[in-house]
């Protein structure tokens, strides 16, 4: 269930139009900006988020599903990752349009302090939006995500990171590489 103070929209970001939710309470002040990217898709990020919300008494979040993600989440039409396989074939990778989509969501926002909270899949992406355009970003936390793409070959199961993953990556840099440069507080939760 929303809360009555909240309204629905799409965001424009890139070649895609994005479904946004934003919760903003009438009697708060709109001095900062928090910003949800969860992999699960909003409706399970609201969820999620809801008593922290209520505890730090946080006046304005938007939950923004990005390229599949929730709500634009393609089916996995032949095998689990199909579509990871597709972006391949198209000569782009999800993480080029996710950080793509980041940067023009944080540019929207420009103007007042932007405090970014990604979990999972979406962390890498978050990165590379921070590490190209710090100026944009007050905070970030990263929630349930890999730590570095090395970390990819150990795994049992790479496949839902995937998403995440530049062909030939590791012969230029890591993640843990990308957090170095990011000036903001960074903080990574498990």
């Amino acid at each position: 269930d929303l809360p009555p103070h909240h309204s629905t929209s799409i965001i424009k970001a890139g070649r895609l139009t994005l479904p946004r939710l934003d919760i903003t309470r009438p009697d708060g002040k709109k001095e900062a900006t928090y910003l949800v990217l969860d992999d699960r898709g909003i409706p399970a990020a609201y969820k999620s988020y809801q008593q922290s919300l209520d505890a730090h008494d946080i006046t304005q979040v938007s939950f923004i599903d990005l390229c599949d993600i929730g709500e634009t989440k393609t089916s996995n039409w032949r095998f689990y990752g199909a579509d990871w396989a597709i972006s391949l074939m198209l000569g782009e990778s999800f993480l080029k349009y996710r950080v793509e989509e980041i940067l023009a969501i944080a540019r929207a926002e420009s103007g007042k302090p932007l405090h970014l909270f990604a979990t999972g899949e979406l962390a890498p992406a978050v990165l590379h939006a921070a590490v190209l355009e710090p100026d944009l970003f007050s905070s970030i936390t990263l929630h349930k995500s890999i730590h570095s793409w090395e970390d990819l070959m150990r795994k049992s199961d790479p496949t839902p990171d995937t998403h995440t993953v530049v062909h030939g990556i590791l012969h230029h840099y890591d993640l843990p590489d990308l957090k170095e440069l990011i000036p903001c507080p960074l903080t990574q939760l498990q």
